[in-house]
Order: C-alpha cells, then structure tokens, then sequence
C-alpha cells in the first residue's frame, strides 16, 4: 500500500514539473511573440533600399544607389550618407510600447484622423511598411503610430513626431569639398598672411618652387581630411549665384581662398567672416553659398609658407655619438662629459658623478622637442642660452640656442615663447616655455 502513494506520487510531482515546464515554456513563446509584434519595421539597416517622410508641407524621399544615398525628392542631391545610415538605424530599431483597441471612430483623440505625416521604408525585395503619425501625443509625450490598412494605434517613442518634422537640409550632403582627396594634384590657400601652393611629386607634397624644404605630409593631410569633413550648417544659395548675394555676404572680397587642381578638373572656394562673426563660403563644384562654423576658417587664415614645414628635422641630430654637453646661461656655463663610460659634470674641484639614464633621457628630450612655428624674419637674434652636443673629436653635432622667454600673441592667441635656432638649418623658431621644461634640466645635476 505504502509503495501505491508512493508511485502515485511520483507521477504527480513529475506530471505537475511537466506542466509547469510547458507553462514556462508557452508564456516564454507569448512574450517572443509580443517583442516580434513591437517590432515597427521589420528590416533590417542595411536591408532598406528606399524610405520616405511626408509632412503636410513636404516629402522628402531617399534612394540608396551604388554610390551611396541619394535625395530624389524635394531636389535631388547626394545625401550625408553618415546621417542617413543613423537614421536609418534608429529606425529599424523602434518597437511599440503598446497597442490600443480602438475603434474606427475614435482616431480623432489620437491625431491619426489628420496624421502629422507618415514614414514609408521600402525593403530590398520590395516589402514596404508605411507608418502614420499621429498629430496628438500621450500624457507621457511618446507618439501614437498606425501602420497603413492596419486599424491597430500603437503608442510609440517621442521621436517619431519630430521625425516627421525632418528637413532636406538634415539629410543632404553639405560638405564644401565632395571630391576624392587623392585625387588632388595641386593645393594653393591665399589669406592676409601669404598664403602657400603645394604640389604632389611621387605622391609626396612638396612646396611650389622649393623642393628642397621638406614639408610635413602628416599635418598637409590632416588639412586636407580637415577640408574633406567640413559641413555647412546651412546652405544660403545654391547654383547661379548672384553678384548682388555676394556682395551681400562679403564674398567679392574674400578673406581666405582655396584652389584645388585635381586630375579632371579644378575646384575652388572663397571663405569671408563678416562683422557678426559669422562665416560664409562661395563653392564651386557644386555651387553653393554655404554657412559654416569657424573652425576651419580660423585654421585656413594663418597658414603661410613655413607651415607645414617638417619640424621633426630641426631638432634631428645623432645623440649616440655624443660624449659632451655644454650648457651655457646668461649666469653661468657647465659641461657634462662621458668619462670612462660614465657622464660627469666637470668640475675644477673635483667632476661629479650624473645619473646616466638622466642624461640619456635629456639627450632623447631634446630630439623630441616641438617648436610653435617659424620665423619668417627678425631684425636681430642675441640667444643667451645655448646648449652645445660635442662628439669624441670635440666636434660639435648640434647646437640649440634660444633667447629669454616672454608673452606675445601668435595667431591671436598669448603665449610665453621664446626665439630659437639650431645648427640643423639657418630657421628661427618660435618654442614654448613648457618644451624646455620637459628637458628637465635641473634633474641632471646632482644635489651636493
């Protein structure tokens, strides 16, 4: 009798596990299915080929092409294809937060009986899923959403109201320059400084005229990359620009030009900053009458022939071959030797005992030290610090002289510097208080 309850209830507990187990496992497919019906679109990014937001004042439709996206309605023009993918992505991301049975009659409350407009995307394949947008919103701010020929209203994020209110301008391209940088064969930049040209040879960009000046081709790309991801916040104007709007922007009288000779054509762009500090630009390819911000304004307007100058090179010289340093101040002059393997600092009572790895350190600084800019003249040059590199031969490999440091503004902006010259190359320079610092001059003697 006692093994019967037993047995009897051993099938319950397993039957009642087994329930349990399908009841777990039937509201686990009850709740997939409720996340795959919040789903809105049911694609995904990269899966869209076209998609478009009508408002009751416009219809903005993309097209995705071979070469990118492209604006086909208002205008047609490519489009920032970077914001549209985000776009894009944000889209596909969107799910319900919930459904509202309502009935035909009563879509007035939501706004959906005069929607604010409606999202359609259209699947490689064809598929399209168009949403409307309601013109009321909740307590909570989200949006109410209704898909087409689906009576179902969906409360959604509040995003999707202000969506509709997206215009050309947020998704067309509005970089001044739209060609490809290799491309570039010659670059010229007139300002009030003089401006420079650069021409490419060998795939390295040298300075018209001087071949022998070694140009930095890091900083000239950065330039170009700069030039490349420039955006408009607005476009003015676009295709036939008037004489009457240029005059009106400042932009028969540029303040900074460019001048782009490429493989197939030439390209240009006048920039002018006006009295409210706001910047505008004339485009030529395609024209545009552009507003932008100032950052590449603000850089365009200071460079010079000197400034992409290499000036890695100026402080370039073989620190393995030395074995003396002299030090020389205004106050007073010192000189490190390598002796017996060991650097000293000589001394006439007696030479005392430097931390090599201090000296080798300095040595490795001063290699790396950075210079503001070049000088393009100066009336006189009286440094009162030098330090001197000597090699076995008592020959000098490098020398670095600088005069004292003081504040003067440098591209409108104050900075404590001082005159410098070294025995690379006849260039006096501008450099910072803090690069002579990081040579840690006062470490390298040692405390009596």
């Amino acid at each position: 009798m006692k093994n019967k309850s037993t047995f009897i209830f051993l099938i319950f507990v397993v039957g009642l596990g087994a329930y349990t187990a399908w009841d777990l496992q039937s509201d686990k497919k009850v709740e997939e299915q409720k996340a795959q019906d919040s789903i809105l679109i049911p694609f995904k990014a990269e899966q869209v080929q076209t998609f478009s937001i009508t408002s009751k004042s416009q219809k903005i439709t993309l097209d995705k092409t071979v070469d990118g996206w492209k604006l086909t309605s208002p205008l047609q023009d490519w489009a920032d294809n970077a914001a549209t993918d985000e776009f894009i992505l944000q889209l596909t991301k969107q799910k319900s937060i919930s459904a509202i049975a309502n009935r035909a009659s009563d879509i007035s409350v939501y706004g959906l009986d005069s929607p604010s407009g409606e999202i359609s995307v259209t699947h490689q394949n064809q598929q399209n899923i168009t949403l409307e947008v309601g013109s009321q919103k909740t307590v909570e701010q989200n949006s109410y959403l209704r898909k087409k020929d689906n009576p179902q209203v969906l409360v959604a994020a509040p995003e999707w109201t202000s969506w509709i209110q997206k215009t050309t301008s947020e998704f067309r391209d509005r970089r001044i320059f739209r060609g490809k940088m290799n491309a570039i064969l010659e670059i010229e930049i007139k300002n009030a400084k003089g401006g420079l040209q650069l021409e490419k040879k060998d795939n390295q960009w040298i300075l018209a005229g001087h071949p022998e000046v070694h140009q930095d081709q890091s900083r000239i790309r950065e330039m170009l990359a700069q030039i490349s991801l420039t955006k408009a916040e607005e476009i003015v104007a676009e295709k036939n620009i008037s004489v009457a709007q240029q005059i009106k922007y400042g932009l028969k009288t540029p303040q900074v030009q460019i001048f782009f000779k490429l493989e197939d054509k030439k390209w240009q762009a006048s920039f002018v900053q006006n009295k409210d500090k706001s910047i505008y630009a004339l485009i030529s390819d395609p024209v545009f009458l552009m507003r932008l911000d100032e950052t590449l304004f603000d850089h365009l307007k200071f460079l010079k022939k000197s400034s992409f100058k290499d000036r890695k090179e100026i402080f370039d010289f073989k620190k393995e071959l030395a074995v003396k340093i002299d030090f020389q101040t205004a106050l007073k002059k010192q000189t490190f030797r390598l002796k017996n393997s060991k650097w000293v600092l000589e001394s006439k009572e007696a030479d005392r005992l430097l931390s090599d790895d201090k000296v080798l350190s300095f040595l490795t600084s001063l290699t790396k030290l950075g210079l503001i800019d070049f000088v393009d003249a100066v009336s006189s040059f009286k440094p009162q610090n030098k330090i001197q590199v000597k090699d076995a031969q008592d020959k000098m490999i490098f020398e670095f002289a600088w005069v004292d440091f003081q504040k003067i503004k440098i591209d409108e902006t104050s900075r404590n510097v001082a005159l410098g010259k070294t025995s690379v190359g006849p260039d006096l320079f501008y450099i910072e208080q803090n690069e002579i610092d990081l040579l840690k001059l006062s470490e390298l003697i040692p405390t009596k």
